[in-house]
């Protein structure tokens, strides 16, 4: 049993802001005495303490291939790294590329993220300590030092011989986008659970995914200040990974067969998404029937809109958790519809028209506040944001691109898109197309 004190995990504080309120700045982001963040939208930097010595392990180069696949001998054991720590982290928050523009945001890592500000961390409980991986120099770098006898008594309860914290830092983001950072944050966080576990699967491991403030308090325990006046970084998630028994994973899982290569290749295209008007494959609709059914967190339905897919006819498709297929909603041209909904200020934020395929993903709010109350804003995020980044990767199983876009009316979505419950409240558009020739070039990061 897992036990911690209830005012180490600040989640219901920070996360109470209601799911489709996509202006408004959470009350607890305030500060204590009221008054809100400064002009620039940005937070105070975090209070830790800067007096400890700097500990660092480098990790080894992580491999080219994932053990699941083809070959599962292609990525060999390494005993300074048993649980392959480093290939697990680099294909899931690793950088990936670089622009090399000077007036562009220039890294890129494994999960999307707002013109790439990357406001959440990764920290890895061991059993000798909490580390946070540094995605620029591919290490862990020690955040503090833990009692071993607890930290090996919390991974045993859990049933993990490491366990990996999914934090986020809003001022990174504030900086930009002001109040509305919370949102994007969640969403990132959600997509960053989802880049851990399906990477872990392919890895080769068991993984569960912990949302419960009271597993997150224990995992938090020492080195995450409990005061949100005071530090602004926040636990988001845990996941707890062993090494799985046998070499095969549940029949159940989708895991593309060649999940690195196809990871170092996702993108979610150029600045300005105009992909070309040429129809996607139709496999790319079995692949996020398959790959939305089996996502970590399943409390999350989706909409796809179809406008160029072959062999399929234009309309509107629903999935829902566990169901592997799509059914027809309604049969249409699809591109009136997804201007109305995919508005910015009184513009269509994106071509749509060239667009394949939109998938709106839509969270039941109504109930989740009902069961979790101030928690229900992150922990419907985490469910829609682990299916969004498995998303981005079935459109990168076929060369697409996705762009996860929050330009769109919640309300024109639900309306058009046909959504029956009235608790049900779409949180992520993601317009996926062939992207060609653009002004951007992409370096990869090799370690």
């Amino acid at each position: 049993m897992v036990t911690a004190t209830p005012s180490a995990f600040a989640g219901d504080r920070v996360w109470a802001d209601t799911v489709d309120s996509r202006r408004a700045i959470p009350a607890s982001l305030q500060h204590a005495d009221g008054h809100d963040a400064d002009a620039s939208g940005a937070w105070a930097a975090s209070s830790a303490s800067t007096d400890r010595p700097e500990v660092r392990i480098a990790l080894p180069p992580p491999a080219l291939r994932l053990p699941h696949g083809s070959d599962p001998h292609s990525s060999d054991p390494d005993d300074s790294d048993p649980l392959g720590m480093s290939t697990l982290l680099y294909y899931a928050v690793g950088l990936t590329g670089y622009d090399p523009q000077a007036d562009r945001w220039p890294l890129h890592r494994a999960v999307a993220s707002a013109r790439c500000l990357y406001p959440t961390e990764c920290q890895v409980l061991l059993p000798h300590g909490i580390y946070r991986y540094d995605a620029a120099h591919h290490h862990l770098l020690r955040t503090a030092e833990l009692d071993p006898g607890s930290v090996a008594r919390l991974l045993d309860d859990i049933g993990a011989h490491a366990a990996l914290v999914v934090t986020s830092r809003p001022e990174r983001t504030a900086r930009l986008y002001g109040d509305y950072a919370p949102r994007l944050c969640a969403q990132e966080a959600g997509m960053t659970v989802g880049a851990l576990h399906l990477t872990a699967l392919a890895s080769g491991l068991d993984v569960e995914i912990h949302q419960d403030p009271d597993t997150l308090s224990a995992l938090c325990d020492g080195w995450l200040d409990a005061d949100v006046d005071a530090d602004v970084e926040y636990a988001m998630a845990g996941l707890a990974v062993a090494p799985r028994p046998g070499d095969t994973t549940s029949g159940q899982d989708w895991i593309p067969s060649e999940l690195a290569r196809i990871v170092r290749a996702r993108h979610s295209g150029p600045l300005i998404f105009d992909p070309g008007p040429e129809p996607a494959p139709r496999a790319l609709l079995d692949d996020l029937a398959l790959a939305l059914a089996t996502s970590p967190l399943p409390d999350c339905s989706a909409y796809l809109c179809v406008n160029r897919v072959s062999e399929t006819p234009c309309g509107i498709y629903r999935t829902t958790p566990g169901c592997g297929g799509w059914q027809l909603v309604a049969e249409r041209d699809v591109v009136p519809g997804l201007e109305r909904i995919g508005q910015t200020d009184g513009r269509v934020s994106l071509n749509f028209r060239s667009a394949a395929a939109t998938v709106y993903l839509a969270v039941p709010r109504a109930r989740a506040v009902e069961e979790y109350g101030d928690d229900a804003f992150r922990r419907v995020h985490l469910a829609a944001g682990a299916a969004a980044h498995r998303v981005t990767i079935a459109a990168a199983c076929h060369g697409l691109a996705a762009r996860v876009h929050n330009g769109y009316d919640a309300a024109a979505a639900h309306h058009a898109l046909g959504l029956s419950d009235p608790g049900e409240t779409v949180v992520f558009q993601l317009a996926i197309g062939r992207v060609g020739n653009h002004a951007g070039l992409r370096l990869p990061v090799v370690f």
